[in-house]
């Protein structure tokens, strides 16, 4: 690993080449012979190509309708930005970001503002959707800010997208609960979404997001479980939403010590059977989760969408297929982890100069900087490398189901790993995929497909 070192400039060279020009490939070897797409899957198509970074986040915002999203709302918003696009290179990152972030902000301010009109109506069920939406494509407008140094647009669009979600949240029937449950020195900020009577104890899923999800934007999970006669509490754990943002609280590896608290409130409400208690966690979420459960003997279920057994060897995947075979470059994660140790200097470096053309990864390094609370890509590869299941993944007693889908290229490999090392022999293991539309990291705009296979699954668990 002295090549970098020697031929610094050179190296810089070949990988960012690589970074730039040569897609990304998916983990799966076999394909399913596609079927026709989702009708929002077959939308976007004709807006983004699937190379393009804003691909993905039109698929997850439209992919929220009909609870907290419009599809016609959507493309009309994503076809404006196309046209003018065709005004900028594909290096005026700047402009093409703020092009993105004016667009859906403009279109939250006007589906407020008939929420607002509905409201004074007395229009409780139009409101709360138009106030969804509205939260939602808040979230989605700040998606790309800078958030160190923080650009105060996101902090703008953070709160604008909290706030209008509780007027959402209060419109609805039975009322979807803000709570504050105690963790350490402060609170854990969360939703409730309560089914049947408070005197019925029900099933009761925990439910939380991963890298960059909040839970306001959960609110199909939310709605979903209701309409299956299941409680729901989301959350925002440290270094997620609120915790975040307005507490300042960066994530933690020990997720245990984040969902415990969860627990304890959720078995002292008389709605909530403390018997039939699972936790799935989305994207990140995959380690989290599982995490939780090596101590937590509490959950009968864990749900990890897409499993993770080590966060630091998802992320280093893609590094280490782009630089196969440089001489003297990490061939292997001990290796690549062992040359972050050794030349951090030369990795930020390295990380910067690809930063400066690439949306996503600007995007992607940005964030982890922000919510993990460290100041370089070095640091924040450091703190990713905490993040694993080995020497604990022998003291899960939860039944676990681990999710997979066919064309999810954000954790490569790490579902099978995980899954492979479970104990226990009542696991299960579920691949979606692109011959039913759901074949995107968490089932994105197929989550109607991902609930119907999930409670199938959680309802033998938690009979």
């Amino acid at each position: 690993m002295i090549a970098l070192k020697r031929y610094a400039h050179a190296v810089f060279m070949i990988i960012v080449f690589l970074f730039l020009f040569l897609p990304l490939t998916g983990c799966s070897d076999e394909q399913s012979t596609p079927l026709a797409p989702t009708p929002t899957m077959a939308a976007i198509r004709t807006v983004f190509p699937e190379s393009d970074p804003f691909y993905f986040q039109l698929i997850r915002t439209a992919g929220a309708a009909p609870g907290a999203a419009n599809l016609a709302e959507c493309l009309h918003t994503a076809k404006r930005i196309t046209e003018k696009k065709k005004a900028f290179t594909d290096k005026q990152t700047k402009e093409i970001i703020d092009l993105w972030y004016t667009e859906w902000y403009d279109l939250a301010e006007r589906v407020r503002s008939r929420g607002e009109r509905y409201e004074a109506s007395g229009d409780a069920a139009n409101a709360r959707n138009a106030y969804s939406r509205a939260s939602n494509y808040y979230r989605n407008a700040g998606f790309f800010l800078s958030e160190k140094p923080i650009d105060p647009r996101a902090r703008d669009t953070w709160n604008m997208s909290v706030s209008i979600f509780r007027k959402a949240a209060a419109l609805f029937s039975p009322q979807i609960e803000y709570l504050q449950i105690p963790y350490e020195n402060t609170t854990i900020p969360a939703y409730f979404y309560r089914t049947g009577t408070i005197a019925e104890p029900r099933p009761t899923l925990i439910i939380h997001q991963g890298f960059d999800g909040s839970k306001e934007e959960s609110i199909p999970s939310g709605l979903a479980a209701q309409r299956h006669g299941y409680n729901c509490i989301i959350f925002d754990g440290p270094g997620q939403g609120e915790m975040i943002h307005d507490q300042g609280i960066p994530f933690r590896p020990d997720w245990e010590k984040v969902v415990t608290p969860i627990i304890d409130y959720l078995v002292e409400r008389p709605d909530v059977d403390p018997n039939r208690i699972a936790l799935i966690g989305f994207s990140m979420g995959g380690y989290l989760a599982p995490r939780a459960a090596t101590t937590e003997k509490r959950l009968k279920a864990v749900v990890a969408d897409g499993g993770v057994y080590s966060v630091f060897e998802g992320v280093a995947e893609a590094w280490l297929s782009k630089w196969a075979g440089i001489p003297g470059m990490p061939q292997n994660y001990d290796q690549f982890l062992a040359f972050i140790k050794e030349y951090p200097a030369s990795f930020n470096g390295m990380v910067y100069q690809i930063m400066e053309n690439s949306i996503g990864l600007s995007w992607s390094m940005n964030h982890g900087m922000y919510t993990f609370g460290v100041g370089t890509p070095a640091e924040y590869y450091l703190k990713l490398a905490e993040m694993t299941l080995e020497g604990r993944i022998q003291d899960i007693s939860a039944q676990v189901l681990v999710v997979d889908s066919e064309k999810d290229t954000t954790f490569p490999k790490q579902p099978q790993k995980l899954y492979a090392n479970l104990p226990g022999h009542f696991n299960a293991f579920l691949m979606f995929t692109e011959a039913e539309g759901a074949e995107l990291h968490c089932q994105a705009g197929a989550s109607d497909i991902f609930w119907k296979k999930v409670f199938a699954w959680l309802d033998t668990v938690l009979k």
